[in-house]
């Protein structure tokens, strides 16, 4: 039932997203960085 529910949601999220952020074998650090570069933060 999740498994469709996401099937049916996760296109519509994609398309009015900003940013899609993949997380999978990817650490904490590694994704926050995306996120800040994404909206222009530098972290030195």
């Amino acid at each position: 039932m999740l498994g469709a529910l996401f099937a049916e949601r996760d296109p519509l999220y994609r398309e009015v997203a900003d940013l899609v952020v993949r997380t999978d074998g990817r650490g904490a650090r590694a994704v926050v960085r995306e996120i800040l570069d994404f909206l222009g933060v530098r972290c030195d």
